[in-house]
């Protein structure tokens, strides 16, 4: 399946949104590989960010430019939930 990404729009108000789709499931590829997003690693994604993985103690995971993990955030994700009756995160 190969779908258009459209950017982020902020509103008339120019405040970023407060909920993002980040993944769904589905059947992909990319340029390397073919792979499924399933209701259970979404599951498995939100069990990980909220038993803080990665160590960030604070709960927050920044969102990084050109996968430059050691930079300036663009942004944090501050939670992630399940929507959709599990198809959605």
């Amino acid at each position: 399946m190969r779908i258009h990404l459209k950017p982020i729009q902020l509103d008339e108000t120019n405040k970023v949104p407060t909920h993002v789709q980040l993944l769904r499931t589905g059947d992909w590829s990319s340029e390397y590989e073919q792979f499924a997003i399933t209701p259970e690693i979404l599951a498995k994604f939100k069990k990980n960010f909220d038993g803080k993985v990665r160590g960030y103690g604070d709960g927050k995971l920044p969102i990084d430019y050109f996968h430059d993990a050691g930079g300036i955030a663009a942004g944090w994700i501050m939670a992630l939930s399940i929507e959709a009756g599990g198809e959605e995160l």
